[in-house]
């Protein structure tokens, strides 16, 4: 009998001392303003979508880090040289330029 009392205190004990993780539960929020929702969903798919992308030109050009360096510096001078011909904003070109470059 008190070999049957310590099986199963050490059974009760065992079993009470395991590192049980709970698992997570999914909860689910019901969303009334359709709108929203519906823009939360495009931008998830978006998100996706230039991952994708981006992983795809990686992996297809197979350019090195210092080619796409200068390619990313090149767009960025010619996106603030159609800056700098709206406007007045041709006084800070130099600027953005010399930053550009220095990055």
């Amino acid at each position: 009998m008190k070999k049957l009392m310590i099986v199963l205190f050490m059974c009760i004990l065992y079993g009470g001392c395991k590192n049980n993780v709970p698992e997570p539960t999914i909860v689910y929020i019901p969303v009334e303003d359709t709108i929203n929702a519906v823009k939360v969903v495009n931008l998830t798919e978006e998100l996706h979508r230039t991952r994708d992308s981006l992983n795809a030109y990686k992996n297809d050009t197979a350019i090195s880090e210092e080619l796409f360096i200068a390619k990313f510096k090149l767009e960025k001078i010619k996106y603030y040289n159609d800056i700098a011909a709206k406007g007045n904003n041709i006084k800070f070109l130099r600027g953005w330029i010399n930053r550009t470059l220095e990055e």
